[in-house]
């Protein structure tokens, strides 16, 4: 019987998968007890896929340890990328930093050097201490995210889906926003962005649990059309809206804007 023929695609997720269970078990029963058939049990493989990639299980330890090397140092050049990036946002004399994780798993950002990727949140807790600024972490759509950024000692997230450029369907940002804040509200700051224009968006996504809202295109519309003053008169806009729609809800206060002066459609 002639080997299967795997897509180049196809070998190196077999072969990954192989490495990574080879290198548990020889950590777990060392490398005599780690044989080809328990490493191919543990891959979920036939034994004889093994031997389409490797000529002989010491060619696959020494797979193994260059895999693992590779690992190790791309893992430390995303490291020092980091504090060079967290470096020179420092020299700005910011009053905090924030990253962009919404747009993490887009496939263009995996072909930098090094590959932008998610994080876990040991990660994150070293760049959180790199800021040495209070940290935020923008595009948080779930309770989990949320959770995982209180975790790593985020002070604040913003929840944001992008503008809705990144995933197709993914919600708006106000459908996930109430169970976000229920989740973490007051643990850290929450802001939202998307879609906000008016001084009543602001409000309904004060009542949904923000604590602070985010305004992008508005503003860019604003400073082109009129410079200072055009950026002046939308602000100006926005405070009416908000300070309207206060009153007509019996809100004397930003504290006093509650989740009940809003209904979410169901």
């Amino acid at each position: 019987m002639s080997p299967k023929i795997f897509s180049i695609t196809d070998r190196e997720e077999l072969r990954v998968k192989m490495l990574d269970a080879g290198f548990e078990l020889i950590k777990q029963y060392g490398m005599t007890h780690a044989s080809v058939e328990k490493i191919t049990q543990a891959a979920g493989l036939g034994k004889s896929t093994f031997y389409n990639f490797f000529s002989s299980k010491e060619e696959f330890v020494t797979g193994i340890m260059e895999y693992q090397r590779d690992r190790v140092k791309q893992h430390f050049e995303t490291l020092l990328n980091g504090r060079e990036k967290m470096t020179a946002a420092q020299a700005a004399k910011p009053f905090a930093i924030a990253m962009d994780i919404d747009a993490a798993g887009l496939p263009f950002l995996k072909n930098c050097n090094p590959p932008a990727g998610s994080k876990t949140v040991e990660e994150l807790k070293t760049i959180v201490q790199w800021a040495e600024k209070p940290f935020l972490l923008k595009g948080i759509m779930t309770v989990r995210g949320a959770e995982k950024a209180l975790a790593a000692g985020a002070a604040g997230i913003v929840v944001s889906n992008h503008g809705g450029r990144v995933l197709d369907q993914c919600p708006a940002t106000a459908e996930v926003l109430p169970e976000i804040a229920a989740a973490v509200g007051g643990k850290l700051k929450i802001f939202v962005d998307g879609g906000i224009r008016t001084g009543m968006d602001v409000f309904k996504a004060l009542a949904l649990g923000a604590d602070a809202v985010l305004i992008g295109r508005p503003f860019v519309t604003a400073v082109y059309g009129g410079g200072a003053e055009g950026v002046r008169a939308y602000v100006d806009k926005l405070r009416a809206e908000l300070t309207d729609t206060m009153a007509m809800c019996g809100a004397h206060s930003l504290s006093e804007i509650t989740p009940d002066m809003v209904r979410l459609p169901k």
